[in-house]
């Protein structure tokens, strides 16, 4: 009994990948309805996180016939802004039940723009014994974030007035840069050096330029830390601890 064999069709000036699969003599697997191609989606999602460069990700999906058998699957990534053409897909398995990973690249400026992060659906079109088209797989796609503290002045007198001071940015799909993220909340939190966790002093929301600064005085040696839980479109942040040492 001959086993499937398996080619790969690149994607040529934004057209979609094309995976063919040669037909073998394997006998058909269980399925719905015999004559029939259908679309199995997938429930593990790619979850994307692209900053100013860009970021390659795969789907995979099932592809069923009972009849003559799968020869022809191709995929694109799609939401209500953008979409993306897969730039390589392949399947594998016998004839009748093949398992097929699409890969797409996220481009900032070209094939990503401002507005198209959030939810991705992977749209797979495949020919057997009859045509098929639906969701094969949903993606998450979000901006990328930075987050920094700067806990000044160090070293601190023990009582004396500090400011934490915290700037938030992402990613501009449009201008490749990271720039201020404004309106958004962050939470300081404190720990102290013989504690493992942190302790939440403040929330404050950012400037149009990301910013924030939070005034407190130091009693204690510890770290300060800034944290930003996300948004649908941006990606959560922390920032590196800033240790002040009290005096």
């Amino acid at each position: 009994m001959r086993k499937l064999t398996r080619a790969t069709v690149a994607a040529v000036g934004g057209a979609l990948a094309l995976a063919s699969i040669a037909h073998g003599t394997a006998p058909a697997q269980a399925a719905p309805a015999p004559g029939q191609t259908q679309i199995h989606p997938s429930y593990n999602y790619p979850h994307v996180i692209v900053g100013t460069s860009a970021k390659t990700f795969t789907a995979t999906y099932r592809v069923t016939d009972t009849g003559s058998g799968v020869r022809r699957v191709a995929a694109s990534a799609h939401n209500d802004r953008a979409r993306l053409s897969a730039t390589r897909t392949t399947c594998s398995g016998e004839r009748h039940d093949v398992t097929c990973i699409s890969t797409f690249t996220a481009d900032p400026g070209r094939t990503l723009r401002e507005g198209s992060a959030g939810s991705w659906r992977i749209r797979v079109a495949a020919t057997g014994s009859t045509t098929a088209s639906g969701i094969g797989a949903h993606a998450t796609i979000q901006h990328a974030s930075r987050l920094t503290v700067n806990a000044t002045p160090e070293p601190a007198h023990n009582g004396s007035l500090i400011t934490a001071y915290g700037t938030l940015t992402r990613s501009n799909w449009n201008t490749r840069r990271y720039v201020g993220y404004g309106g958004q909340q962050l939470h300081l939190g404190f720990r102290r050096t013989d504690e493992p966790y942190y302790v939440r002093l403040a929330t404050k929301t950012t400037d149009r330029r990301g910013n924030v600064k939070v005034a407190l005085r130091a009693y204690r040696d510890g770290s300060f830390r800034y944290d930003f839980y996300g948004t649908p479109g941006v990606r959560y942040a922390a920032s590196t601890p800033d240790f002040v040492d009290v005096r």
